[in-house]
C-alpha cells in the first residue's frame, strides 16, 4: 500500500515547485528526509535515563548521560562510514565540523565558540548496524529549568500541529507526572490535518529502581507498565508501554571477561556473604574487600550495571543459570527488557516507516504551502486530500480512535486493533498468524475477516462510529488480500 502512496507524496513535493524559489531548499529537505532513515526521538524529563537508553539501543557508550552542554543540545544519531560530529548553528549557517575524543562513558564534543543557545543540533555519525536503518534523536528534558532548552526539544518533537524532526517517539516515564500526559496529548497533528496520531510509545524508564533494584524488579515493573498501558490517558496517545532498565541494557551490551570474572568471584562466596555484601549499594562500595574485590572494582560495576544488574548477575552465576560472558551478556539484555523495545522498533516504527515518512512530508508540505499564502492553496488542498485519503492513515485514525471509545463488546477492540496493525503491519501479524503460515491458509482467514467486518459495518444495532471503524477494518483486510494475491502474468498493477 505504502508504494502508492510514497509515489503520491513525491508527485506533490515535484507540484509544490511551483510555489517559487524560495521554496526550493525546504522542498530538498523534505525529499531528503523522505528518502532517509526513519526519524525516532527518545524524550522525557529529566533525569528520565534518555541517553542511557540511546546507548542501549545503539549498543554503544557515546550519549552524554551527565549534566554537561551537550545534554542541552538535540543530537542525531545516523550511520557513517567513520565517526564524525558536526554542529548544525541555530541561525542557519553551514554545518561545522568540531572536535570529539572518546571519553570513558561517551563521546566528549567540543562545541568550540558555540553555546548550546547557538546550536540548532548535533549530528554524530558512526558506522553502526543499529543505526543503518534509523536515525534516533536525543532530547533536553523537557522539564529543563532554562525555557529555551525545553523549547528545543518540543521544536525537535513538532507536537501541537508542527512537522518537527520526529517521524515518531520513544517517551520515557518514570513516575507518571501530569507533564507527561501534557506532551503527550500535544502530540497531535492541530493544524494541517486534524486528529491523525503519530507512532509514539512509552517506556517505564530505570525499571530496576521500581522494586528497589531486587531481582524481581523487573516483575514489579512489568505490572506497573501494565497498570500505565491501561490508563485511558496513555492508551489513548501510545502505542503501548514497556518497562526497560537503561543501564543494565547498556552494561549487558559492553560486558567483558574481566566483569564475568568479577560476578564469578563473587558468586562464589556463600550465601549470606552474598547477602551482606548486597543489601545496598553503599555496602557494597563500602571500604575494605567485599564478597572478595576492591572498592574501585566494585564501584566500576556498580556505575555500569546498577545494583540490580550485579545483583542478578551474582544470582544467575550462583545457581549455574550462565556459564560464560556471552551467556551472561544476554540473560542480562533479556532482564533489561531492551530486546522487547528492540521488537517494538522493528515490527511498529520500522516496518511502517514509509508511512510515517510520508505523514511528516505531507505536515512539512502543508506547513510550506500555509507560509506560501493563497499561491499555495492548491498545494495544501492536495495535501489535505491526500492526507485525508490514505487508507494508512485511516488506520492510524482508527487504531487511535478505538484506545479511546468505549465500544460494544461485540466489536472486539484487540481483535480490531490487531487488524489494523497494532502488532506490526504485515499480513501474518494482522491476522494471528505465524510468520511462516502458507499465504494459502492466510487468504482464507483474510477472507473470514473480511465477510466478518463487513458484517458488522452493516449491523444496524451498532452504533454508527463502531460501523465507521468496522468499514476501516473491513478495509485494511481487503488491501491485505490484495497484497498476499499474486497478479496474473501479464495483468496490471
Amino acid at each position: 500500500m505504502s508504494e502508492r502512496l510514497l509515489a503520491r507524496v513525491r508527485g506533490l513535493l515535484d507540484d509544490a515547485e511551483q510555489l517559487g524559489p524560495t521554496a526550493l531548499g525546504d522542498l530538498r529537505e523534505i525529499r531528503a528526509r523522505l528518502d532517509g532513515p526513519l526519524r525516532v526521538a527518545v524524550a522525557g524529563r529529566l533525569k528520565a535515563g534518555k541517553s542511557t537508553l540511546l546507548n542501549a539501543l545503539i549498543k554503544e557508550r557515546i550519549a552524554a548521560t551527565d549534566a554537561g552542554e551537550c545534554t542541552r543540545v538535540v543530537t542525531w544519531y545516523r550511520w557513517g562510514p567513520v565517526y564524525g560530529v558536526s554542529l548544525i548553528p541555530a541561525d542557519g549557517s553551514a554545518p561545522e565540523p568540531v572536535s570529539f575524543g572518546r571519553g570513558e562513558r561517551e563521546l566528549d564534543i567540543d562545541l568550540g565558540h558555540r553555546t548550546p543557545g547557538e546550536v540548532r543540533r548535533l549530528e554524530v555519525e558512526r558506522p553502526s548496524d543499529a543505526l543503518r536503518q534509523l536515525l534516533l534523536l536525543d532530547t533536553p528534558g523537557l522539564d529543563s529549568s532554562t525555557q529555551d532548552v525545553s523549547d528545543r526539544t518540543i521544536e525537535a518533537l513538532g507536537p501541537g500541529g508542527s512537522s518537527g524532526e520526529a517521524d515518531a517517539v520513544i517517551y520515557l516515564i518514570r513516575h507518571l507526572h501530569p507533564s507527561d500526559v501534557t506532551f503527550l496529548e500535544s502530540f497531535y497533528d492541530e493544524i494541517a490535518f486534524g486528529d491523525v496520531v503519530v507512532n509514539a510509545a512509552c517506556v517505564v524508564s530505570r525499571s530496576d529502581e521500581i522494586g528497589d533494584c531486587r531481582v524481581n524488579s523487573m516483575t514489579v515493573a512489568r505490572r506497573v507498565a501494565e497498570r500505565y498501558r491501561d490508563d485511558p490517558r496513555i492508551r489513548s496517545r501510545s502505542q503501548t508501554v514497556l518497562p526497560v532498565a537503561g543501564l543494565l541494557a547498556e552494561g549487558a551490551e559492553a560486558l567483558t571477561e574481566a566483569d564475568f570474572d568479577a560476578f564469578r568471584t563473587m558468586a562464589a562466596a556463600d550465601r549470606p556473604t552474598i547477602f551482606d555484601g548486597l543489601v545496598s549499594a553503599e555496602r557494597f562500595v563500602g571500604e575494605g574487600s567485599v564478597l572478595g574485590l576492591e572498592h574501585a572494582r566494585r564501584q566500576q560495576l556498580l556505575d555500569r550495571f546498577g545494583l540490580f544488574g550485579v545483583r542478578c548477575s551474582v544470582e544467575l552465576l550462583r545457581v549455574g543459570a550462565v556459564s560464560d560472558s556471552t551467556e551472561l551478556s544476554h540473560r542480562l539484555a533479556d532482564l533489561s527488557g531492551i530486546s522487547d523495545l528492540r521488537d517494538l522498533l522493528e515490527r511498529q516504527f520500522m516496518a511502517r516507516g514509509q508511512v510515517l515518512k510520508a505523514r511528516s512530508a505531507l505536515q512539512a508540505i502543508a506547513e510550506l504551502a500555509m507560509r506560501s499564502g493563497p499561491a499555495g492553496r492548491p498545494v495544501l488542498e492536495r495535501a489535505r486530500d491526500t492526507m485525508f485519503g490514505a487508507h494508512e492513515f485511516t488506520e492510524l485514525s482508527a487504531l487511535h480512535e478505538l484506545r479511546q471509545l468505549t465500544v460494544d463488546d461485540a466489536f472486539e477492540r484487540a481483535h480490531a486493533e490487531r487488524l489494523l496493525g497494532a502488532d506490526g503491519p504485515d499480513p501474518a501479524a494482522r491476522l494471528g498468524a505465524a510468520i511462516d503460515t502458507p499465504a494459502d491458509e492466510l487468504r482464507r482467514a483474510c477472507l473470514e475477516e473480511i465477510g466478518y467486518w463487513k458484517g458488522l459495518s452493516e449491523d444496524p444495532i451498532m452504533r454508527r462510529r463502531e460501523r465507521d471503524l468496522a468499514r476501516a477494518v473491513t478495509q485494511s483486510c481487503e488491501a491485505v488480500l490484495m497484497a498476499l494475491t499474486p497478479t496474473a502474468p501479464g495483468a496490471s498493477a
